[in-house]
C-alpha cells in the first residue's frame, strides 16, 4: 500500500531506482475537501486543506520507529486549514455549519487567493537553497474517486490531477478496502470513523473533513502497525498492541486544543453585508439599520 509504505518510510511500494525512492520519501502528503452548494448551478463555497511532511516527523527520530497510540506522534504534525470563498459566502451549502470549524482558524478568501495558495503547496522547492533541484512531490487524498471531483477543480481553476508534482491521487475508501477494514470502496467518512470509535464533529464542514479523511487514512493504512498485539492478531482497531494507552477519540480530541498557525493568506474576518475586514455580519452597523 502506497500510503503505508509513505508513512513508515520505506520505498516504493513496486520498487524503483534510488533517485525515485528518495523522491518519494521527499514527498507531502495533502488531503482535500470542498464544500459547494447544493443547488445548481454549483458554487464552491469553502475548501478543507491538511497537509502532512513526513519530513517533519523523521527530525524526531518516530517515523521509522513508533507512531504512538493511533498514530499520534504522526497526526500532530498534520497542519489542516478552512478557506471560505468571500464571493460565495452568503450561499447555502451542504455543510451543517459552515462557522464550525474545530481545528483550527478559518479565514475568508478570493477564489485567486485559494489558487494561489494551492498552487504553493503544490510548489514546495526540495531545498530552499537550490531551488534547481525542483520541487517536493505531493501525495494527494480524497474522500471518493479522485477523478470524480472534476467539476469543481475546473470551477476553481485547480486540478490537482493535472499538476506535474502529483504523483498519486489517492481514495480514502480505497485505503480502508485495501486494509480490511472494510469490504467495499463505498463508506462514508463517518463509518470509517466508527470503526476506530471516533465521534465526528461537524463532518459536513470541508475543514473539518479534510482532517477526518486524514485521520481515518492514516489509521486504515498503519492499522497493523498500532493495534496488532499477541492478543489481537486480527489487528482489531481499539487499544491494542501500541495504541493500548488512550482512545482514538482522545488523540482527536488532543488534535482540537492544539494551537494550530492561521493560514497566510486571507482575512480571518469578513462582513458579507458591506465587504469589511474588520467585522462580521452580525457587528455590521447596517445590520442594524
Amino acid at each position: 500500500m502506497l500510503l503505508q509504505n509513505y508513512l513508515q518510510a520505506k520505498n516504493l511500494p513496486l520498487g524503483g531506482t534510488v533517485e525515485l525512492n528518495k523522491l518519494f520519501k521527499s514527498a507531502v502528503l495533502v488531503t482535500l475537501c470542498y464544500d459547494r452548494t447544493t443547488a445548481s448551478p454549483n458554487k464552491l463555497l469553502a475548501l478543507g486543506i491538511a497537509t502532512f511532511d513526513r519530513k517533519s516527523v523523521n527530525k524526531e527520530g518516530l517515523i521509522d520507529t513508533f507512531a504512538g497510540p493511533h498514530a499520534e506522534n504522526y497526526l500532530s504534525h498534520v497542519w489542516s486549514m478552512h478557506l471560505r470563498q468571500r464571493e460565495h459566502v452568503h450561499l447555502p451549502g451542504s455543510s451543517d455549519d459552515p462557522n464550525a470549524y474545530h481545528f483550527g482558524t478559518s479565514v475568508f478568501t478570493t477564489k485567486d487567493e485559494m489558487v494561489n495558495f494551492l498552487t504553493d503547496i503544490w510548489s514546495q522547492p526540495m531545498d530552499e537553497e537550490n531551488p534547481e533541484l525542483g520541487y517536493r512531490p505531493i501525495i494527494c487524498v480524497q474522500h471518493g474517486n479522485p477523478y470524480g471531483h472534476g467539476a469543481a477543480w475546473q470551477e476553481l481553476g485547480f486540478d490537482p490531477v493535472k499538476m506535474d508534482t502529483t504523483i498519486a491521487m489517492l481514495d480514502s475508501q480505497v485505503i480502508a478496502e485495501q486494509s480490511k477494514l472494510t469490504r467495499n470502496s463505498y463508506v462514508e467518512i463517518d463509518y470509517l470513523l466508527g470503526q476506530f470509535k471516533i465521534q465526528p464533529s461537524t463532518p459536513t464542514n470541508c475543514g473539518n473533513a479534510a482532517i477526518y479523511i486524514t485521520i481515518a487514512s492514516m489509521l486504515c493504512a498503519l492499522r497493523k502497525h498500532l493495534y496488532q498485539s499477541p492478543q489481537n492478531p486480527k489487528s482489531k482497531p481499539g487499544e491494542h498492541g501500541q495504541s493500548a494507552s488512550k482512545t482514538a477519540q482522545a488523540v482527536v480530541n488532543e488534535m482540537m486544543k492544539r494551537p494550530t498557525p492561521v493560514p497566510p493568506v486571507g482575512t480571518e474576518v469578513y462582513c458579507l453585508r458591506c465587504r469589511s475586514y474588520e467585522h462580521f455580519f452580525t457587528e455590521c452597523p447596517l445590520y442594524f439599520d
